[in-house]
Formats: structure tokens, sequence, C-alpha cells
């Protein structure tokens, strides 16, 4: 059964918990602040279990018929003997062909994950939800029956240099094992952008790596024009280009944000043209970015970020520049 928020006695220190669990993160040390962002964080979700105005922006954004503002807010579910679970309705890359529940937060450890996605399916049935995503630590399977599938990876990382990594090694290919950046016929060079003027070669790119890859649009979406705009203003923008001429490759982009754990800078972009892919550059623009970031930086802040399940080459990068896989999300499919 749902509750509202005045109904469910939270108990912070065990969803604090059981999130650090999640994430391979130590909840009272590194990444530093984690309680604090995860109380901010909760207290955002909690608050969306009554916040109509929000709810009703999402349901204007996010129409289904039948459905009401308060359909969308963040429901309570508690029952006897069950975990106390905090969810909401999401539909993916905003498209309303795939509506899905996201699990937020629980309170109890080793959680059947079958009899969950049961009451949240039935909970959100006027919705009809093809999945209800997940998160578990970093390369942990949820046991679940039906099918899993593998959404997203969250990584992230200090944003000082790691001793031990001092390579430039790395490829954007479809593998870890390609060629190494010291080993590219030139070298990238980067440079802050200070306006926006490479977006339009940007989007034509990007469009071009969506006609060839239309499996991940979804869940790729272009960076849009506001978008850009807030990373140039609050953010900051490393754009990549061929020695020696004007001829944009590739852009990377953070701004400040958080999200359950980790706090700092979120990565936004980080894309390189065809023509720039499979020379082992992929590491330089990261790094690139990442020295940007921390002149910005306050102390203890991170660099973290979203990579696609299926993208082991963007892993291996980040892996190579000091962002390690944290947390996985799942969607365990109805």
């Amino acid at each position: 059964m749902s509750a509202s928020a005045g109904d469910v006695p939270v108990d912070r220190d065990r969803f604090a918990a059981l999130a650090a669990a999640a994430a391979k993160c130590d909840i009272g040390g590194a990444p530093a602040g984690a309680r604090v962002h995860f109380d901010r964080w909760l207290a955002d979700a909690i608050a969306r279990t009554s916040d109509l105005e929000w709810a009703a922006s999402f349901q204007t954004s996010c129409p289904v018929d039948g459905a009401v503002a308060a359909d969308y807010q963040h429901r309570w579910l508690a029952a006897r003997g069950a975990p106390t679970l905090l969810a909401g309705i999401r539909f993916y890359g905003g498209d309303l062909a795939f509506p899905f529940v996201e699990l937020l937060a629980f309170d109890q450890p080793d959680i059947d994950w079958n009899a969950a996605v049961r009451r949240l399916a039935s909970e959100f049935a006027s919705f009809a939800p093809r999945a209800v995503r997940v998160r578990t630590p970093a390369g942990d399977k949820p046991g679940y029956r039906g099918e899993t599938t593998l959404d997203q990876v969250v990584v992230g990382g200090a944003l000082s240099p790691r001793p031990d990594d001092d390579s430039d090694g790395d490829s954007d290919d479809d593998s870890d094992g390609g060629s190494a950046a010291g080993q590219s016929d030139a070298p990238l060079v980067t440079a802050v952008a200070t306006d926006l003027a490479f977006v339009d070669r940007y989007q034509t790119s990007y469009r071009a790596w969506q006609a060839a890859t239309p499996e991940l649009v979804k869940a790729l979406p272009m960076t849009t024009d506001v978008e850009w705009r807030h990373c140039l203003e609050r953010g900051v923008i490393v754009c990549a280009y061929r020695p020696g001429t004007a001829d944009w490759l590739g852009a990377a982009a953070a701004a400040p944000g958080d999200d359950r754990l980790v706090g700092g800078w979120a990565v936004w972009e980080m894309f390189l043209a065809a023509s720039a892919r499979g020379r082992g550059w992929a590491p330089t623009l990261q790094r690139a970015l990442l020295s940007a970031v921390a002149t910005r930086a306050k102390p203890g802040d991170c660099l973290w970020g979203t990579i696609d399940g299926r993208n082991g080459a963007s892993l291996g990068t980040a892996r190579r520049c000091g962002r390690y896989p944290m947390e996985d999300r799942w969607f365990l499919r109805l």
C-alpha cells in the first residue's frame, strides 16, 4: 500500500547506509561529504511525495491519458514485514512509450527484487510500466527472475591527479584494447571554450552518430542548446581540435551537480566526432576536462557521471582517467 510522507517513519541513517552499500561508498568518508549529499538528495526525493507543483509540471511534459498530477508524485510503499520503498514514475528519454518505475530508496538489506518489482508494478499500474529501475553496487547483478538489462554505470573520482595514472593509453573504439594516445598519428589540441560557436558542428556530428547507432538514441540524447549554455555559464566546456587548424573534433562539458552520494561536478557531455575516433584521443579530451574542472572545484569535489552500460570503451577511458564504477542501474523488465 502507498502512504503519504507523514505516515512513514524515515530512518535516514538506514537509508543512507543502504545507499552507500549500493554504491560501494563509505558514507562517512570517501567521496568527501557523501552523507551531506545523500541527505540533500533524499530530502528532495521525499519532498516530491507532496509537491503537487512539481508533479503538475512533470505531467505537462509527459502526459498520460487518465493520469492526474498527483499520480506523478513520488510514493512511499509501506507494508508489514516488507521493506519500505520510495519510488516514482519515469519515462525513458522522455518517451511515453517506455514508462518505468524508479526505485529511489529502501530500508532493508538483502531485498527480494522479485517481490519489490511486483509491489511497484501494482502501485504504478495506471502507467503500465515496462520495467523497474534499481541500483546495485558496480558489478553486482540483481537476483531477479525476469529479464535484466544494465542501463547505466555511475562513475566518479576525486579531481586531484592519481599518482599511479600517468599514461594516456586508451581507445575510444568498441573495446579497451585499441591504440594508445601516445601512438596516434598526431596529438589532439584542447582549449577551454569561451563561446558556443562549435555547437552547429557538434549537432551535425552527433546526428551522424545517431544515424549510425539508432539503438542508443534514447539512452544518449543530444545535448541541447540550453544545456550547453548552462555549462558555459555555470561550468566549463573543453573543445578538441586538429593540431594547427580550426578543425573541431569534439567537446566535453561539466557543471556543478550532485548525485545521491557524490557531489562536485557532473559530466554533461563527452563526444568525439567520427574523424577523431579510434585514435586513442578520448583520454586526452577527458583529462583536459578534468584539469579545467580542477581549477574551478572546491576541496573534496568529485567529477562524476553516467555511462551507458553497453559502452565498454567509455568505461575503460573513465578508469584510465581516475574515475571508477560506483553503482550500476538495472532495468528489471516486467
